[in-house]
């Protein structure tokens, strides 16, 4: 994946927790190819989610693998029941899923090359 510009995307000032949080949001608001997710998961592996929370809902979208929207919206939270994690608020992954357009995957990998220690700007 090749390093994406920084853009106004991202306000400097979010904290990493917020930033992983922004990342699953707009993971959950939008379709991706499977080459897309494969490029995201080899930007994110290794990476060290600093929310435990993070770390779940992000394994769960990557046990479904590559899904629409509606289906995320539908099957993840049954994934993470299973994974053994029922209490998950998924409202705030989804809230928003309605209003805004779905992010591109630009907006994403930006976001990924914000992470700490991330692994984005590697392709």
């Amino acid at each position: 994946m090749r390093r994406p510009a920084r853009s106004n995307l991202c306000n400097s000032s979010l904290d990493r927790a917020n930033l992983e949080r922004e990342i699953l949001v707009r993971l959950c608001r939008v379709t991706l190819t499977r080459a897309a997710r494969t490029k995201i998961a080899a930007a994110l592996r290794g990476y060290a989610w600093h929310d435990a929370e993070h770390a779940l809902v992000y394994a769960a979208i990557e046990r479904l693998g590559a899904r629409d929207s509606a289906t995320l919206r539908h099957e993840l939270p049954a994934q993470a029941t299973r994974m053994g994690f029922p209490d998950i608020d998924w409202q705030i992954y989804f809230e928003s899923v309605q209003a805004k357009a779905a992010p591109a995957f630009a907006e994403i990998a930006a976001l990924i090359a914000q992470l700490p220690t991330s692994r984005a700007a590697k392709r």
